[in-house]
């Protein structure tokens, strides 16, 4: 298990999570859907 600090973009900002790898990719993951629906719903 490695715990990595990580920069995540967010509607509010910038925030620090100490996560481990497996979690990294699904927090990505995530934060790419949220900008692809923001996107359709403001369209």
């Amino acid at each position: 298990m490695y715990n990595i600090t990580v920069n995540i973009s967010s509607s509010d900002g910038f925030y620090t999570l100490p996560l481990n790898k497996k979690l990294l990719a699904r927090i990505y993951f995530l934060e790419a859907t949220n900008r692809i629906v923001k996107k359709v719903s403001v369209l």
